[in-house]
């Protein structure tokens, strides 16, 4: 049945029978295999408009089509989507997190941190104290787990500064290492003085150059700052870094970073702990 499908629908088009040519149309979009084009000869009928597909597509379809215009990496267009399927019911947290994925990536923050912020509840450091299972997507840390003889990241349930995890970063001792591979995306207000706080602990970290937190600006230029690096053996210290967001910024990148050592022990080893993290407007 459904490979007749397409063509009555190529023929109900050509004859301007717009009702069946819709009818088969939602039909051929039960199937995933007939999505991409079927999308396709939609969208050509209407010339791109968005609206006007929306007013013949039966709701059920406005999830795929909305993963059909991300592909295609149509953003205002993904936005009216959007807007059509969140105003009677609330969004499927898998696709709103797979959406606010999509336009992070696409230097989209404040809508991308509006949904973010309905999905979580969350104003500022997302999964603050690894309580969660990283996703690595929109909002939260992202982190290579591990680099075999580099370095390996994961959650740990001791030692921790408060709650139930920390996150344990080992470096391996096998290379000098340019370390940039944990990090988080923040929405933030451009012009408001702001602090992080967050707690660390080392043990046995080598060599003159240590892993350190950095804030810099997502996307735009004029804001660097680095906490102190973690070296040796600590117990939990207390890291602040304060900032002040430049005009235009719209999010701010939390990055654990380790730059080469110039000096000929320069193969880093050890471990350090990270928690508790804290963004606030001062």
């Amino acid at each position: 049945m459904i490979r007749w499908k397409w063509r009555q629908a190529l023929l109900a088009r050509e004859l301007g029978m717009n009702d069946l040519f819709f009818f088969n149309t939602n039909v051929l979009l039960t199937r995933p295999e007939k999505r991409p084009d079927t999308f396709q000869l939609i969208d050509t009928q209407f010339q791109g408009e968005t609206l006007s597909v929306l007013n013949v597509l039966a709701p059920e379809h406005r999830t795929t089509y909305l993963n059909w215009l991300i592909g295609w990496n149509r953003v205002d267009d993904t936005r009216t989507v959007w807007k059509d399927i969140t105003k009677t019911d609330p969004p499927d947290p898998v696709l709103a997190t797979r959406y606010v994925h999509f336009l992070v990536g696409r230097n989209k923050i404040v809508p991308a941190a509006a949904i973010w912020q309905e999905l979580t509840g969350i104003d500022g450091v997302t999964n603050s104290g690894f309580e969660k299972k990283a996703t690595h997507t929109g909002f939260d840390w992202r982190y290579s787990a591990a680099r075999p003889g580099k370095w390996r990241i994961q959650r740990v349930g001791s030692p921790v500064h408060s709650g139930d995890f920390a996150l344990e970063i080992t470096f391996e001792g096998r290379e000098n290492l340019s370390f940039s591979h944990l990090w988080q995306i923040v929405p933030i207000t451009s012009h408001l003085p702001s602090k992080l706080t967050y707690a660390w602990q080392s043990h046995d970290v080598t060599t003159d150059q240590g892993p350190f937190i950095e804030v810099y600006g997502y996307n735009c230029k004029g804001l660097y700052k680095r906490g102190q690096m973690m070296l040796i053996t600590n117990s939990w210290q207390k890291g602040t870094i304060d900032f002040t967001p430049p005009e235009g910024c719209r999010a701010v990148v939390i990055r654990l970073r380790r730059l080469p050592s110039k000096r000929f022990d320069s193969l880093i080893s050890g471990r350090v702990w990270l928690d508790d993290f804290r963004l606030e407007v001062k």
